[in-house]
């Protein structure tokens, strides 16, 4: 969808959502427990990223949205057979001294400038499941913008890889329930 941001994923008229069509198809035998293995901070590193595209296509991989190429590594890594990130810039715990940069969403930030941030994100590129966050970031401790932040990502069929195990509150309990 054009918008004043540049072009953001949406839910086709069919009802398809955009993580579910450039997931990696996969094969469910039974019902085990299944493990996800996401290479994060891609893009950066020439040397890395290229290294990262050779790995075994079932394993994801996740781009920081400040790679100056950022639509080259991606579409290398979905012709390479990979699903596709953006790693999501949150405030981390030690912030300032970790700066997420101008895109990062920030819990000193209101809803809206936060919602405008991740509008940024999105149009950053086309062709990815969703995002992964940091494994530092305090955001998920505040309710309400954790809401905000789902209800944007749902709204435009997208995921939310969550990389660590959130406090017990109602951001957990709402993960828990789907």
């Amino acid at each position: 969808e054009k918008t004043e941001f540049g072009t953001l994923p949406k839910i086709s008229d069919k009802g398809i959502k955009p993580w579910k069509y450039y997931a990696k198809p996969i094969k469910i035998k039974d019902k085990k427990p299944m493990i996800a293995i996401v290479v994060t901070g891609l893009g950066k590193s020439k040397e890395n990223s290229e290294q990262a595209l050779r790995l075994p296509e079932v394993i994801n991989l996740s781009f920081s949205p400040y790679t100056s190429d950022l639509e080259s590594w991606m579409t290398s890594s979905r012709v390479s057979g990979h699903e596709t990130l953006i790693d999501l810039p949150m405030e981390a715990s030690n912030y300032p001294a970790s700066d997420p940069g101008p895109l990062g969403l920030l819990v000193s930030k209101d809803q809206s400038e936060n919602e405008i941030k991740i509008k940024k994100l999105m149009a950053r590129e086309a062709g990815f499941v969703g995002f992964l966050t940091p494994q530092n970031e305090i955001f998920l401790e505040n309710n309400e913008l954790f809401k905000s932040l789902v209800q944007v990502l749902a709204g435009r069929g997208l995921m939310l890889a969550i990389g660590k195990v959130p406090p017990k509150n109602e951001t957990k309990d709402m993960i828990e329930k789907g």
